[in-house]
């Protein structure tokens, strides 16, 4: 269980660590469905984290306004009580949304320093 923002050089090192922590509890000839919770707290640099990180659960690519391939967005919304990572087209006028935390710019320039030294 990871209950900490994982701030990455890259998008490779995060999806990297990511595929990691799965294959800890995937086990071979394993049939039980494996379920990732991720814990964050609303209005925190965790949110910034996750909506920057995270593409569509489908790996879902599409064509941009440009018409190059892109990674489709996903953002954090309450929906019916529930909070819930969905792609950027699919926000509703009804969900709440917003939950994003201070800037993350000190933070990723601070944490790239440290993986240099």
């Amino acid at each position: 269980m990871f209950v900490t923002p994982f701030v990455a050089r890259n998008q490779y090192d995060y999806d990297s660590v990511m595929k990691q922590a799965i294959g800890r509890v995937l086990r071979h000839k394993q049939q039980r469905a494996i379920v990732v919770y991720m814990f964050i707290a609303a209005r925190t640099i965790e949110v910034n984290i996750l909506e920057d990180r995270i593409t569509s659960p489908d790996w879902h690519r599409m064509s941009g306004p440009t018409g190059m391939q892109q990674d489709m967005k996903m953002v954090l919304v309450l929906r019916d009580g529930k909070f819930q990572l969905v792609d950027q087209y699919s926000i509703k006028d009804t969900d709440e949304r917003d939950w994003r935390g201070p800037s993350l710019e000190g933070a990723v320039s601070a944490a790239n320093k440290q993986c240099d030294d």
